[in-house]
C-alpha cells in the first residue's frame, strides 16, 4: 500500500504560528538578535568627522559673508553716486560731492547749496585721505549729522546737467585688507568701482 503524502493547510500553520506566542519568538529571534546603532567607537569617529567639517567650512562662510557685505557696501555707493548725477541732469543744476577723509561719509548738495544726502559707511569701512584734505562749515554740511571739527573732506566734485562730471578718484578700504578705487569719469560722468590688490594702491582721495 503506497504512502500518501499529506500537504499541510497554509491558513492552519498560520493560524497555529499566530496562537503560539513561543513560535512567535522562535520566528523573529534572528532578526532581533543583532540590533542596529552607533557603537561608541563609530560615535566618536563621526564626532570627530564633523567638528574638522565645521573647522573648514566656519571660515570659508564667514569669508562668503564678509565679502556678501562689501559688495552691497560697494553697491550702495555706486548707487548713491549715481543718484545724484540723474539729480544734476533732472534739475538742471549741477550737484556736488564729498567723501571724508580717513572716516565713513559720503555727502552731496547742490551748488552753493548745503548738503541735503549723506551716505554711512559701516565702521569697519573708510575712504583714505589723499594729499588734500579740507573743513566745512557748519552751514555747509546743512542738518546732516557730522561734525565740523572733527571731520575733514575731500575735495568737492560736480557732476553737472549734460551728464559730464568732474574727474575724482577714491580710495576705499577696509580694514587694512580690501581696497576698492572709486572712480568717476569726466567726460561721461559714470562711475566705475574696481577692487585693488594690496600693491596696486597708490595715493587716496584726489
Amino acid at each position: 500500500m503506497r504512502a500518501s503524502t499529506i500537504i499541510p493547510d497554509p491558513a492552519a500553520l498560520f493560524f497555529h504560528w499566530s496562537a503560539d506566542p513561543g513560535s512567535a519568538h522562535r520566528f523573529g529571534k534572528s532578526s532581533h538578535s543583532r540590533q542596529f546603532g552607533f557603537t561608541l567607537l563609530e560615535l566618536l569617529l563621526s564626532i570627530a568627522l564633523l567638528s574638522i567639517l565645521i573647522a573648514i567650512s566656519v571660515p570659508t562662510l564667514g569669508s562668503l559673508f564678509g565679502e556678501q557685505n562689501r559688495l552691497q557696501v560697494v553697491g550702495k555707493i555706486e548707487e548713491f553716486l549715481g543718484d545724484k548725477r540723474r539729480d544734476a541732469i533732472q534739475s538742471a543744476q549741477p550737484c556736488w560731492i564729498r567723501f571724508s577723509a580717513d572716516d565713513r561719509y559720503l555727502i552731496a548738495g547742490r551748488l552753493h547749496q548745503p548738503a541735503y544726502s549723506m551716505l554711512t559707511l559701516p565702521e569697519t569701512m573708510q575712504f583714505v585721505s589723499g594729499e588734500f584734505v579740507y573743513r566745512l562749515e557748519s552751514e555747509q554740511l546743512g542738518e546732516m549729522d557730522v561734525s565740523a571739527l572733527e571731520t575733514t573732506w575731500s575735495a568737492e566734485y560736480l557732476f553737472y546737467p549734460d551728464g559730464t562730471a568732474t574727474g575724482a578718484e577714491v580710495i576705499l578700504r577696509e580694514d587694512e585688507a580690501d581696497r576698492y578705487r572709486i572712480g568717476i569719469d569726466s567726460l561721461s560722468g559714470t562711475i566705475k568701482i574696481q577692487r585693488l590688490d594690496s600693491t596696486a594702491v597708490a595715493g587716496g582721495i584726489r
